[in-house]
């Protein structure tokens, strides 16, 4: 959608959040679209009544309670809503036709046409409403809610049978599966999570405690695996293939399985599988020895060593950098390809590459303030707060949507300006 947005002017001052403090009694989730042209909030206008203030313009409904505002690709606002004793989705101005007596897990497709929630009706009974189309079978619980690639399909972890509060052999009975689509798979287990669709969205993997608590594998379209393990955590599919890949613990440690088979070396612990847009590549996040964090490529581990944590190793769109975030010393430190960016910082979000992978770019904390860092620049200009940045589609401009002064901003800088 990148192509909706203004990369020809450098400035715009969008709106003063300074003046929103005396017109509200709250403001709550300042939200920017994605092309940056909108500023949103849930405000309180009177006593316990909510609303959205949209660059300065109050929308018209007033609700009892809003919350998980944020923007889809077409920059219209997307709320859950809570009014008449019914929660719904609020899309631009429009509501579902469609209310609960609870709604949360609020979640966009990727490309962010399709809304899926969590919901709990009248009678008790949980699930999953795609689109203001709710589920036709609900369950006793439905902890979650994963949408499709393609936005068609949706699953959740469901509890299929009723809990027996006094009984506690029921915690040690198989009283949970997945519900994709609303159907529950035909196998049971004693708890499930992690679920993922594959990329045609057509099959689903999940985490499975199979026959005691200290037993677990990956179960694929309800289906588990010929082999168990003492630990899992959350699958990946493979992209354009059925092929799943999961850390589990086998007795000489952590690795990574593939349909069952161990595909790693053994650490300490493994974290976080994440495979290359072309399936090619395959990172994780790798404990070599209690305190040692860093990041493995097919197996073999980064050089640098950091003494705190690893956040998720993310591939540029070719799939020829890996870009992560780590914290050592109590500093966050930005690494590309085993190549430690030379300042850190008090916080320090995701790095985003450009769409030729050239160029990384990310918000980042220093001294209070926050900044743009690109290609391991500090950035200018200080910001009482920022959102991440987004690169054109040639790469050669960043969007950068922030707070200066009390005004909400958005300009347009190549890397050289910032």
């Amino acid at each position: 959608m990148e192509e909706k947005i203004d990369w020809g002017t450098k400035e715009k001052v969008i709106a003063d959040i300074n003046s929103w403090k005396g017109r509200f009694i709250d403001i709550r989730e300042l939200t920017p679209s994605h092309d940056g042209e909108k500023i949103a909030a849930i405000v309180q206008p009177e006593t316990r009544k909510f609303t959205l203030c949209i660059n300065g313009k109050l929308q018209e409904n007033l609700f009892d309670r809003m919350y998980s505002l944020r923007f889809n690709l077409e920059n219209q606002p997307i709320c859950l809503v809570y009014a008449d004793f019914q929660w719904t989705v609020l899309v631009g101005d429009t509501m579902w036709e469609n209310g609960f007596d609870m709604m949360w897990n609020l979640t966009l497709s990727p490309d962010t046409k399709s809304i899926a929630v969590n919901i709990r009706t009248a009678e008790m009974t949980s699930g999953v409403c795609l689109n203001d189309v709710p589920w036709e079978n609900t369950f006793f619980e439905a902890s979650d809610v994963v949408i499709s690639p393609d936005g068609k399909r949706t699953a959740s972890h469901v509890q299929i049978r009723q809990r027996e509060e006094l009984n506690i052999h029921w915690f040690y009975q198989k009283n949970f599966t997945v519900a994709v689509d609303g159907k529950a798979w035909d196998n049971s287990f004693l708890t499930t999570w992690g679920a993922t669709f594959s990329s045609d969205s057509q099959h689903v993997a999940s985490v499975v405690m199979t026959s005691d608590a200290a037993t677990y594998s990956i179960a694929v379209d309800g289906i588990p695996w010929d082999k168990e393990f003492s630990g899992c955590w959350e699958p990946i599919f493979v992209p354009g293939t059925l092929d799943v890949i999961a850390p589990v613990e086998t007795p000489r440690g952590w690795t990574l399985a593939e349909n069952g088979a161990i595909i790693w070396p053994y650490f300490h612990q493994v974290y976080s599988p994440k495979v290359s847009p072309d399936g090619k590549r395959l990172a994780a996040i790798v404990v070599p020895e209690v305190g040692k964090w860093t990041v493995a490529i097919d197996g073999k581990p980064w050089k640098n060593i950091f003494n705190q944590m690893i956040f998720n190793p993310i591939f540029s769109p070719d799939g020829s950098k890996v870009a992560t975030i780590a914290k050592h010393n109590n500093k966050y430190l930005v690494v590309v390809d085993d190549k430690v960016w030379p300042d850190s910082f008090e916080n320090a979000w995701d790095p985003v590459f450009s769409p030729q992978g050239d160029k990384v770019a990310l918000r980042a904390e220093k001294k209070g303030k926050f900044f743009i860092v690109a290609n391991g620049k500090i950035g200018k200009t200080a910001y009482e707060w920022l959102w991440d940045p987004i690169f054109s589609p040639d790469g050669s401009k960043i969007l950068i949507r922030g707070i200066e002064n009390g005004k909400y901003v958005r300009r347009v800088l190549s890397i050289d300006e910032i």
